[in-house]
Parts: C-alpha cells; sequence; structure tokens
C-alpha cells in the first residue's frame, strides 16, 4: 500500500507500478510539486534456527519515522548506496544489494526496539549481562546437560531469582526456550540434509532418534522425516 500520511486512504502499490518489461524502474509523476521521492522495494526471507524466534517477536507491520543523529545517517547512506546498486551493472552488485538490506533491515529493528523495549521479548534477554550469559551458553552447547541450576549459576543468580529473570526478559522459563531452540537447530539440520536424524538428535541434545521424534512431532506437528522429505516447509 502507498500513502503519505496515515490519515489518507492509501493507494495499492500494483495500481501504482507496474512490471517494467526491461526489468528497469520507472519514473512516476503522481500530482503536486513537492520533493522528488524514490520509493525503494525489498523482500527478506528468513530461514535458519533464528527465523521462527526472532518473527514471534517482530510485529506484522514496523513504521519507521523520522530518524534522528548517527540512526538517520546510517539510513541515509544505506539507502542511498542501495538505491546505486540497483542501478548497477558492476560485478558482485547483487551480492551488495543483499548486505545492503541486510543493514537496513537491522536499522529498522533498531529503531522499532528503541520506541518499544518492553516487547522485545528474547532479544532482550540478550541486553541483560546475567541472562544474556546464559543464552549464549544455551546457543553454544545446545546438546549439553543443562539444568536450570547451572543456568542460574552461569548467571550469577540463584534459581528462583534466575527463573523468574529470564521468564521475564525472554517470554518463557529456561527449559521450554532451551526444548524449543533444540527443535529449531534440528528443523535446520533436517533442511540441509546433511546429517542422518540419529546424528541430528545426539548433536541437539536428545539421547535417541525416539525421542528426538516425539519432541519433534510435537512441535512441528510432523515427524523429522516427513519434516526432511517436505523440503522442511
Amino acid at each position: 500500500m502507498l500513502s503519505s500520511d496515515l490519515a489518507l486512504e492509501p493507494i495499492p502499490l500494483e495500481t501504482a507500478i507496474a512490471d517494467s518489461p526491461a526489468g528497469e524502474g520507472r519514473r512516476l509523476r503522481v500530482g503536486g510539486n513537492g520533493e522528488m521521492t524514490e520509493v525503494v522495494c525489498g523482500q527478506f526471507s528468513f530461514a535458519g534456527v533464528l527465523a521462527p524466534k526472532l518473527l514471534t517477536v517482530l510485529p506484522a507491520l514496523i513504521i519507521v519515522e523520522a530518524l534522528q543523529g548517527i540512526q538517520q545517517e546510517w539510513v541515509r547512506l544505506i539507502s542511498h548506496f542501495l538505491i546505486e546498486e540497483t542501478r548497477s551493472s558492476e560485478p558482485g552488485s547483487a551480492i551488495m544489494i543483499e548486505r545492503l538490506l541486510d543493514l537496513l533491515f537491522v536499522q529498522a529493528i533498531r529503531a522499532w526496539g528503541t520506541k518499544n523495549p518492553s516487547n522485545l521479548g528474547w532479544l532482550s534477554g540478550l541486553k541483560d549481562p546475567s541472562i544474556g550469559r546464559a543464552l549464549s551458553a544455551i546457543h553454544a552447547e545446545p546438546a549439553r546437560n543443562w539444568t536450570v541450576e547451572t543456568l542460574a549459576g552461569l548467571a550469577g543468580l540463584s534459581r528462583s531469582a534466575f527463573s523468574a529473570r529470564f521468564s521475564d526478559a525472554v517470554g518463557q522459563p529456561p527449559l521450554t526456550y532451551l526444548a524449543g531452540w533444540r527443535l529449531n537447530l534440528a528443523a535446520d539440520q533436517l533442511r540441509s540434509g546433511t546429517f542422518t536424524i540419529g546424528e541430528i538428535a545426539s548433536a541437539v541434545g536428545y539421547g535417541s532418534e525416539a525421542a528426538l521424534s516425539r519432541a519433534f512431532k510435537t512441535q512441528f506437528g510432523v515427524t523429522p522425516s516427513a519434516f526432511r522429505r517436505s523440503g522442511g516447509i
């Protein structure tokens, strides 16, 4: 949708912009005598172990309003180079566009997170030094036999204080988060097709292929074998 003000009725973008047979952009003039505006459109495809966790944190729509200071300069520079690269036929331009889009996405999350610190979910846990140590340990050694006590020790907190602080920051109890992380890792490895299900079970902390299969089906609704056959869709 395209609109210059939230109070105005938006125009469906497809009615204003059509595909160019030559694959090139088009210049549009839509009334008014204001400054020239460049509209940059892009698409992100999320994959990997962090994808589902990131998407559960983010809202359906992020509106980045007028930025200030260094954030404004970052977005200005990224947008400038992004537009230039889309016009370029130089070797490596596709890679440059991907990396610039990554940077633009991170800046959008930063801007949103600054205005909505209470909605950061598990990302806010990384900002807490104590909870961050526990999260880093889980991410680094998912197969380890973690308990609330050992994680609390890493965080430098009592068991009860750690559990409450972790749940408050991340939105889940520690062992629930651990189980979800392990299963998302398993899903990621199943997509790659490199390892057997038994090897994956061992790598993510399950004692047997059967144990992984039970937990995996509960989480994703299909067995690991069926998930792999479907390509992880």
